[in-house]
């Protein structure tokens, strides 16, 4: 075999070649970690998207709910929705309670909810007007309604929820950063409050209450409407028996009825000048008149009430009866031995109410004193001397001035008690004609606003 002896080149060649290789492999490198980078860059991207997504949908939750409290403001001063609340507590004082909650307190809720509903549209439009929001360095955000014209004049994307009294938004909200964008579709619930508080009455200032009322007291006519309980007057020679004739048994304990005369109105007769009563039940019966009635009562009369503001005199005690009276004085031309009733005495002096008291003692009855207009030398004359009901069973509430409280008016008798003006109302079951309630705007607390996010 013939040896090849030249030699030279031989290096070059295989240089050459390692160079071009190492090339090739650089290339590969190159262009391998080019495209890595360019993964991670969109990679980055894609999370920032989402982030601001995120971050987007927070940020529209917390705007609305930082306008929720002058969302509510909108509706406590609504005029409007104000007087709407004046009329729900005279209507709530004068007639059926449940119709009052039927009729005025949805129409309040009605007109709260379309307002409600109108400010959390207006938001939202004030945020859709400012187009994408700079979220970071890096990422912006956006919202759409989800309905077409992206707008929330109609409301067909903000639904009030009645079964769960809230309202529903339905949100698109978009993240951007870079190339990248994120959807995510949000549902937000915001809860609606509580616009009315529950009714309170009335507090009472003083005891002769039981005689104020509206001049304009409409007449009663339950021959047209039987089952109205609304307060109401009997006038001219109408009799009040006549009256109720037509009236359901189970709304006269509701009723509240003054009467102009009560002469004509609560007798069935006059004898000899004597009142012989009509027989009522449960219906309750006012008379502003001061004018002295001398009266015959059946025996064992059922329960009824009877305001009269002058004196009455009675020819026949009422024993084992349950009526209550609210008069100013009162006597008996015979003793009243076993009486269950209440009686509350308004006497214009201490004198009237000795004189009132002689005659009776109690069986399980009350008898109620409202000794806040005397002074106190004709308190001091008073002290002691109810010892005619010493052996009676029952109790005898009494109600004296600011001034005078705490007055002692029989020491040593625990069935003898003071009691404050809303207190005395309550032991004696005493009402006015029209009872006053009040009904005010519920105190706001941030509702607790629930989000559900898909990705």
């Amino acid at each position: 075999m013939k040896k090849i002896k030249e030699e030279r080149g031989y290096t070059l060649v295989v240089a050459l070649l390692l160079i071009v290789l190492f090339l090739s492999m650089s290339a590969v490198f190159i262009k391998s970690s080019m495209s890595h980078a360019k993964q991670e860059q969109t990679v980055d991207q894609g999370n920032m998207a989402v982030t601001a997504a995120e971050m987007g949908v927070e940020y529209y939750t917390n705007t609305i709910e930082k306008e929720l409290d002058t969302t509510y403001k909108a509706i406590t001063t609504n005029t409007e929705i104000s007087e709407k609340l004046k009329n729900y507590n005279n209507c709530y004082s004068k007639v059926d309670k449940d119709q009052c909650k039927s009729v005025i307190e949805k129409e309040i809720e009605n007109s709260a909810i379309k307002i409600y509903q109108t400010m959390i549209c207006s938001n939202i439009n004030n945020q859709i007007a400012r187009g994408e929001i700079p979220i970071n360095d890096t990422g912006t955000v956006k919202h759409n309604l989800t309905e077409p014209e992206n707008q929330c004049g109609s409301f067909s994307e903000i639904v009030y929820n009645k079964d769960i009294r809230s309202f529903v938004i339905d949100l698109s909200v978009t993240g951007t950063s870079g190339s990248r964008s994120k959807q995510l579709m949000t549902s937000i619930t915001i809860p609606f409050p509580t616009v009315i508080d529950a009714a309170v009455e009335q507090v009472h200032t003083k005891v002769t209450e039981v005689f104020e009322w509206k001049a304009d007291l409409p007449v009663c006519n339950f021959a047209a409407n039987p089952t109205s309980i609304a307060p109401c007057r009997i006038t001219g020679n109408v009799k009040l028996k006549d009256a109720l004739a037509n009236v359901p048994a189970g709304n006269l304990k509701n009723l509240r009825i003054v009467v102009d005369n009560p002469s004509v109105a609560l007798c069935d007769e006059i004898k000899s000048g004597v009142c012989v009563l009509s027989s009522f039940t449960d219906v309750n019966i006012y008379s502003k008149s001061t004018t002295p009635m001398k009266v015959e009562f059946n025996n064992q009369l059922k329960s009824f009430a009877w305001y009269h503001n002058g004196r009455v005199e009675t020819t026949s005690p009422m024993n084992n009866s349950l009526p209550k009276f609210v008069f100013n004085s009162f006597s008996s031309d015979k003793p009243y031995n076993n009486y269950t009733g209440t009686m509350v005495l308004l006497g214009n002096s201490a004198t009237e109410i000795i004189n009132s008291m002689k005659d009776i003692k109690l069986t399980q009855g009350k008898i109620c004193l409202n000794l806040s207009h005397l002074p106190q030398s004709e308190l001091n004359n008073l002290k002691g001397k109810i010892g005619v009901l010493n052996s009676s069973v029952g109790f005898i509430y009494y109600h004296v001035s600011a001034a005078a409280s705490p007055f002692d008016l029989v020491p040593g008798r625990n069935d003898v008690i003071e009691l404050n003006v809303t207190d005395f109302y309550e032991k004696c079951g005493i009402a006015t004609v029209e009872r006053q309630w009040s009904h005010q705007f519920q105190q706001f607390t941030a509702p607790e606003v629930g989000l559900d996010v898909q990705y």
